[in-house]
């Protein structure tokens, strides 16, 4: 707990201090600096715990660096959703980390506790990884869009929202509206209005945290399970996951100069899912080293990342590769195609006629 208190304070207070957008280079600086860090407190549990806990921990902090990529890719989504302007994006960021550490400690306590108390848990847990892992392969992010969630709706329907985003950052503000619930641009509270009351109401930034925090919750559900399978120290595997989500902050900022090595991580990511749901399944007749599981997982990494430079080299110029940035912007583009045609579909409006 003091860990990660300090962290969130190191990064709120003294590191991010200020800074209204995040430019390629800072965001480039801060990714190593995050991980210099995530690699000290590594040698500090290899001098405090022993080489098979520092050897865990490591295997747990890239393991939440690959499993967290997709989830990258679906924040870009939201935001291109939303329209947030680039100067508001390191808000919600952070609240989504601090929202996510919340939850991802409350999963690992659950998950923790099923897989000690729940028999034949290992076989339903690695069925889901397995399960997972294939449908991540067959995914394709084009087809996503987080807003169309029903937990997303529902809170739209039921929170008082101003359709906008507030200049200083606020996720609530004070706003005049009418009898219908509607803003008043021109109200001067000296002067006051008939019919016209002040309402606390979100902003459209509330909704992006909400989205944020719903995505990585869906996201988390798989990290956690293959976290906890994998390494059966909870302080270990809790704080591997908490260091390398810093870390993840500032790569959101570079991931679209990265993508063109990452055209085969998804799959890379599901051969993981799936290779970790065998071993939960069989875990009890046959036990993998720590250090195989290490050389294993960088080694699929590995491959993905020579892969995708040899299918630059050679199909490249023949082949798309779309950023995140892309991918978010052909989502929106879907969305306003299908308003498009359903207003088509619904035939001309009837005119007046005397």
């Amino acid at each position: 707990v003091v860990v990660v208190i300090f962290l969130l304070l190191l990064d709120i207070c003294i590191l991010n201090r200020g800074v209204t957008t995040m430019s390629f280079q800072r965001a480039t600086i801060m990714t190593f600096f995050w991980l210099f860090v995530g690699l000290s407190f590594n040698a500090f549990i290899f001098f405090q715990y022993g080489f098979t806990s520092a050897l865990d921990w490591f295997n747990g902090y890239v393991l939440e660096y690959v499993l967290s990529m997709d989830n990258l890719f679906v924040f870009h989504i939201i935001f291109a959703v939303y329209k947030t302007p680039e100067e508001l994006k390191h808000r919600p960021l952070f609240w989504g980390i601090v929202g996510a550490i919340v939850f991802r400690l409350l999963f690992f306590l659950t998950v923790d506790l099923l897989m000690k108390s729940v028999l034949f848990i290992n076989f339903v847990f690695g069925i889901f990884l397995i399960y997972t892992g294939v449908k991540t392969a067959m995914t394709d992010e084009d087809d996503e869009d987080p807003s169309k969630n029903w937990f997303i709706e529902w809170c739209i329907n039921r929170v008082p929202l101003i359709p906008r985003y507030d200049k200083g950052g606020a996720f609530f503000v004070s706003v005049p509206v009418d009898a219908e619930g509607r803003e008043v641009t021109d109200y001067d509270p000296e002067k006051g209005a008939e019919g016209v009351q002040v309402r606390t109401m979100a902003t459209l930034l509330f909704v992006v945290v909400i989205c944020l925090e719903l995505s990585d919750i869906l996201f988390a559900v798989d990290s956690v399970v293959a976290k906890v399978a994998e390494i059966p120290d909870l302080y270990i595997a809790f704080t591997s996951t908490v260091f390398a989500m810093f870390g993840l902050r500032a790569m959101f900022f570079i991931i679209n100069e990265l993508v063109r090595y990452c055209v085969f991580l998804k799959y890379a990511l599901a051969l993981i899912l799936i290779l970790i749901g065998i071993k939960l399944m069989v875990s009890d007749w046959f036990h993998v080293p720590p250090l195989m599981v290490c050389f294993i997982l960088l080694s699929i990494l590995a491959l993905s990342v020579i892969a995708s430079v040899i299918y630059d080299k050679i199909w490249g110029a023949e082949t798309v590769v779309h950023t995140p940035a892309e991918v978010a912007e052909a989502v929106v583009q879907k969305e306003a195609q299908l308003s498009g045609s359903l207003a088509d579909s619904s035939g001309p409006a009837p005119s007046d006629s005397k």
